[in-house]
C-alpha cells in the first residue's frame, strides 16, 4: 500500500477555541438514532473509530463504495478490515497522532488494492471526536474516493508529456481569447516560456491582425469545428485572410480552421506556420475553447518559393532575344522576388581581364548615387571589391555585415547609403567566367541557404545561357562574315561580268554585224545562221548584264538606294507581270554602309518569293524612317505563307532554300529584328534596323538620265499580262 499526506495537511485547527481553552465537538448530542441519520444523509463514506482502532460505525456510502457489509465491518480492529488492506504503518500513526496528541489529519492520500473493487486512490480526512454521554475519544474518518479524478491527472499529465516531446507548437485558447496552454514546442518556436505566456491574451502577445474579424473565426468554430483559409500575415502579428466575424462563422460551422501564417517570435524574427485550430470541448459538448498547433514550414515555403524563383528566372532567361537582355531582365527580377534594393552586373572582359559593370543591367529602388556614381566608374582586378572577391573565390560570397567589410571606397559609400548586406554571385560555365552579380539590401540578412541554393542553380543556367548565347552570336558573326565574303564575290563576279564577258561578247556581235555585211555573198543557209547568231548574242548579252545587275546592282554605288530599287521594281515587274508598288519615305535619306545593299537583297530575295510562292497579283515595298531606326515591309496579296514561317522558324526552311536564312542573317548582322506574318491570303516580311547615333546625313545624288521616284511618292508600275 501506497500512502502519502497530500500538500495542504497538518495540524491545522484540533477544536475550537474560546479564549485559552480548546472545547472539542461532542459526536453525539443526543441518541445514537440522530447520530445515524446524520452519517446516513452524507454521500461520503465515514467511518467512526474507537480508541483501540475499531470499527464502531460506517454509513451506507462507505459500504457502497468497498462492496462490504457492517457485520464484516464493525467492532473489527480497522487494520484487519478488508483483508488487511487497510494495514499499513502510517495511517495507523496518523490515527494515533489523533488519539494522543489530538491532531488532525486532512487529505491524506492512500492508493491501494481493495478486495471486490480493485485499486483506488483515496483521499482520506480525521479528526478526534467525544462521546457526549461517555467522555470515550473517537477518531471520525471521511474518505474520498479520487480514482477516476487521479486517473485524469495523470493522463491529461501524460498527454502534456507527450505534447511538450512534439516537435510542434501546441496550444490551447479560451474563449476569451487567453492562453491556458503552451507546451515546450511553443517555447521552442515562439521563444516565450509558460509562464509568460499563461493566462495572457494569446493576440495582445502575438499582437494578431485580423482582415477577417476575430469573432467570425470563433463562430465558424462553432458551427462546423473548423476553418479552413490561407493566412498572410505579420508574424506573430498574425493576418488573417478574412474578416474576424467572417472567419467565426467559418470555425462555427465547420469546426477546424487551418492556414498558413506568418508569424512573430519573441525576438522579432519571422517564421512561416501551418495552423490548425480546432474546438476544445468538455464531456457535455460544452466548447471550452481552441487547441491550436503550429508547424514550422520556413523552410519548406523557403524552398518552394526559392524553386519558383528559378522557375521564374529560368523563363525570362530562356525568352529573352541575347545576353544584355537576359541580364537587365533577371537582375530586376530575382532583386524583386528575392527582397534586394540595389543590383549590380560585372561582364568578364577576357582580353583585359578585369569586371566591367554593365549599366544597362543596374537595379535600384532606393537613392543611392554616391554608391552608382562609384560603381559605373569601377573596373575591376581579381580580388578587389566584393565582385573582385567572388571571382578570387570561384563561388558565392554572402556578406551580412558591410560595415566590417569595408576594404574599398565603394564599400565604404554602398554603408553610407544604408547598404547593410551583399550577396555576390558567379556566372560560370566550368572555369570560364563570364560574370559577377552582386545584390545588396538595407536590413541585415543571414545567409539564406535555399535562396543561395537557387542562385546557384540560376547561375549555372545563365552560364548556359550566356554560353548559347556567346555561340549564336559567333555563329552569327561567321554567317555575317560569310554574307559579307557572298557579297565581295557576287561584286567581283558581277564586275568580271560586266568587264570582261559583257565586252567580249560585245566585241563578238561587232564581228558578227561585219560578217552580216557579207550576207550578200553567202547562201541563204548561211544567212540565217549568221542572222539567228545575232539574234543569240544579243539576248545572251542582255542576260548577262542582268545577271550582273542582280549578282550587285552597280545602280546602289552609282546612283543611289532609292534609284536602285525603282530599277529593280520595274525589272521585277517585267518579267514576272506582278503589279509593284514602291513607297520610300522623304526623310530616308543616305543610309550608313551595309545598310542599302541589305535592303536590296531582302526586297530582291522577297519579290522572288512572292513570284515563286504567292501566286500573287500586286506587291507593296514601303521603306519608312520610324525615330532611329529604317523600317522596310514588303506585302503581296497571294496565297500566302505557310504558318510555320516566321522569325521563329529554323532558318533555310525546307520549302524556301536558304532566302529567309539569308535575309535574317543580313538583318542580325545590322542588330536589326526580322518577321514574316502569314496568313490565308497574303504575307508580309517586315525588317526594323536600328540606325547608328552618327551616321551620314546627306542624300547620295541620283545620276542623270534615270527615271527617279519622287521623295515620298508612290511609284506604281505594270506589268504585262
Amino acid at each position: 500500500m501506497k500512502a502519502m499526506p497530500v500538500r495542504g495537511g497538518g495540524r491545522r485547527g484540533r477544536g475550537v477555541k474560546r479564549g485559552r481553552k480548546t472545547y472539542w465537538t461532542p459526536l453525539v448530542l443526543g441518541k445514537h438514532s440522530f447520530v445515524e441519520a446524520i452519517m446516513e444523509a452524507v454521500h461520503t463514506p465515514l467511518l467512526v473509530l474507537d480508541a483501540n482502532l475499531t470499527v464502531r460505525a460506517a454509513n451506507h456510502a462507505f459500504y457502497d463504495l468497498f462492496q462490504v457489509s457492517p457485520e464484516a465491518t464493525k467492532g473489527r480492529f480497522i487494520g484487519g478490515a478488508g483483508n488487511g488492506a487497510w494495514n499499513f504503518p502510517r495511517l495507523r500513526q496518523a490515527l494515533q497522532g489523533v488519539l494522543t496528541h489530538r491532531e488532525r489529519f486532512a487529505t491524506f492520500e492512500v492508493e491501494q488494492e481493495f478486495p471486490r473493487i480493485g485499486r483506488k486512490t483515496l483521499l482520506i480526512n480525521g479528526r478526534a471526536m467525544e462521546e457526549s454521554y461517555s467522555g470515550s475519544r473517537l477518531i471520525l474518518i471521511s474518505i474520498e474516493d479520487v480514482t477516476a479524478r487521479k486517473s485524469a491527472e495523470e493522463a491529461k499529465h501524460t498527454q502534456a508529456q507527450l505534447l511538450d516531446m512534439a516537435s510542434d507548437a501546441v496550444l490551447i485558447r479560451g474563449l476569451d481569447d487567453t492562453v491556458s496552454y503552451w507546451n515546450e514546442g511553443a517555447e521552442r518556436l515562439y521563444g516565450w516560456r509558460k509562464e509568460e505566456i499563461l493566462g495572457k491574451r494569446i493576440h495582445s502577445i502575438l499582437k494578431t491582425i485580423f482582415p477577417e474579424p476575430r469573432e467570425e473565426v470563433t463562430n465558424r468554430l462553432f458551427r462546423k469545428g473548423n476553418w479552413q483559409g490561407q493566412l498572410y500575415h505579420s508574424i506573430l502579428k498574425t493576418v488573417f485572410p478574412d474578416p474576424q466575424e467572417e472567419m467565426r462563422k467559418h470555425l462555427i460551422s465547420d469546426g477546424h480552421w487551418r492556414g498558413e501564417l506568418i508569424n512573430t517570435r519573441k525576438d522579432g524574427s519571422q517564421v512561416i506556420v501551418s495552423r490548425t485550430w480546432a474546438p476544445y470541448r468538455d464531456q457535455r459538448g460544452e466548447t471550452l475553447g481552441w487547441l491550436g498547433t503550429d508547424t514550422n514550414i520556413t523552410e519548406r515555403k523557403r524552398a518552394e518559393e526559392a524553386l519558383r524563383l528559378l522557375a521564374e528566372i529560368t523563363a525570362i532567361a530562356n525568352a529573352a532575344e541575347d545576353s544584355r537582355n537576359v541580364t537587365s531582365r533577371c537582375m530586376g527580377a530575382i532583386a524583386k522576388l528575392g527582397g534586394w534594393r540595389v543590383g549590380a552586373v560585372w561582364f568578364f572582359d577576357e582580353r583585359a581581364q578585369v569586371l566591367r559593370f554593365d549599366r544597362r543591367s543596374f537595379y535600384c529602388s532606393i537613392n543611392v548615387q554616391e554608391f552608382a556614381e562609384l560603381t559605373m566608374k569601377a573596373a575591376l582586378k581579381k580580388g578587389e571589391d566584393l565582385p573582385g572577391q567572388v571571382w578570387k573565390a570561384g563561388k558565392p560570397v554572402w556578406i551580412s555585415d558591410l560595415s566590417a567589410q569595408m576594404n574599398s571606397a565603394r564599400t565604404a559609400s554602398a554603408v553610407r547609403c544604408g547598404l547593410k548586406s551583399v550577396f555576390g554571385l558567379p556566372i560560370m560555365g566550368g572555369k570560364k567566367l563570364y560574370a559577377i552579380w552582386e545584390f545588396f539590401s538595407t536590413g541585415t540578412r543571414a545567409p539564406d541557404p535555399y535562396f543561395m541554393n537557387a542562385a546557384h542553380r540560376l547561375g549555372e543556367h545563365l552560364a548556359l545561357v550566356y554560353g548559347r548565347r556567346q555561340s549564336e552570336r559567333s555563329l552569327s558573326q561567321l554567317s555575317a562574315r560569310m554574307v559579307k565574303l557572298q557579297e565581295e564575290e557576287r561584286r567581283r563576279i558581277a564586275r568580271e561580268l560586266h568587264d570582261s564577258t559583257a565586252q567580249d561578247l560585245a566585241a563578238a556581235a561587232i564581228n558578227l554585224a561585219v560578217v552580216n555585211e557579207e550576207a550578200m555573198s553567202l547562201s541563204p543557209k548561211a544567212a540565217k545562221l549568221l542572222d539567228d547568231s545575232s539574234r543569240l548574242l544579243n539576248q545572251i548579252s542582255k542576260e548577262i548584264r542582268s545577271m550582273a545587275h542582280l549578282l550587285h546592282p552597280p545602280l546602289l554605288d552609282e546612283v543611289g538606294f532609292p534609284s536602285a530599287l525603282n530599277w529593280l521594281v520595274n525589272a521585277f515587274t517585267e518579267r514576272s507581270g506582278i503589279t509593284v508598288q514602291l513607297s520610300i519615305q522623304p526623310d530616308v535619306g543616305a543610309l550608313p554602309e551595309g545598310y542599302e545593299a541589305a535592303l536590296f537583297r531582302i526586297v530582291q530575295e522577297s519579290l522572288t518569293n512572292v513570284r515563286r510562292h504567292a501566286q500573287a497579283k500586286n506587291a507593296t515595298v514601303r521603306i519608312v524612317k520610324a525615330s532611329d531606326k529604317i523600317v522596310l515591309e514588303v506585302n503581296d496579296d497571294g496565297r500566302g505563307l505557310p504558318a510555320e514561317i516566321s522569325a521563329a522558324s529554323p532558318p533555310g526552311y525546307s520549302n524556301f532554300g536558304a532566302g529567309i536564312a539569308g535575309m535574317r542573317e543580313r538583318v542580325t548582322e545590322l542588330g536589326g529584328s526580322f518577321a514574316i506574318t502569314a496568313g490565308e491570303k497574303g504575307a508580309r516580311v517586315r525588317v526594323a534596323i536600328p540606325l547608328p547615333v552618327s551616321g551620314p546625313s546627306s542624300d547620295s545624288a541620283p545620276a542623270a538620265g534615270l527615271p527617279q521616284p519622287r521623295a515620298g511618292a508612290t511609284l506604281r508600275v505594270r506589268g504585262k499580262a
